[in-house]
């Protein structure tokens, strides 16, 4: 029994060394998969970074390209046409906000000239002086609200953000 036991034992240990290959093998190419997975990561981590390096680059080759055609409009064209392209954005604002208060202090004279025919109306009819100015005041009251609402407070907020923040984005950063 000893013997047989033995010659199995014998014959088993003959494959043992064939095993321990096969699983070492596996390891090794789990470890070269793993490899090749970190490899791709990192290259594709580098070609990420080269395309954030070319945009950068190619949005500094803009703006340099955009100096480099307003110093030359300067040189050829003089003076004013530099102030005349200087002055677009000042000057769309400006007119943007003098037909904006053009618009509401229509439509508040419209409001104060309603609040003034009810106060003379009442005043007209008898009422006492000091009801006829509340009764135009509160006219007055329930008007401002139409005049000054959410559109309107978005948008100057909008405004007064963008010409502040770019104000402070040209003392941080330079222009």
């Amino acid at each position: 029994m000893l013997t047989i036991l033995g010659s199995l034992l014998g014959f088993g240990t003959a494959f043992l060394p064939k095993v321990l290959e096969f699983f070492q093998d596996r390891q090794d190419k789990k470890h070269e998969l793993a490899m090749v997975r970190e490899l791709r990561q990192n290259q594709r981590e580098a070609n990420e970074a080269r395309l954030e390096i070319a945009e950068t680059q190619a949005d500094a080759a803009t703006t340099a390209a955009r100096y480099e055609h307003d110093a030359a409009l300067v040189e050829t064209g003089g003076r004013f046409l530099a102030w005349l392209s200087g002055s677009v954005r000042p000057v769309t604002s400006y007119w943007f906000v003098g037909l904006f208060v053009l618009t509401k202090g229509a439509t508040m004279f419209v409001f104060v000239l309603e609040a003034w025919l009810l106060y003379k109306t009442a005043m007209a009819a008898g009422t006492i002086a000091v009801e006829a100015i509340m009764i135009g005041g509160r006219h007055l009251a329930q008007s401002l609200p139409v005049i000054w609402d959410d559109p309107t407070m978005a948008m100057f907020a909008t405004i007064i953000a963008f010409w502040f923040g770019d104000r402070s984005r040209k003392k941080a950063f330079g222009r």
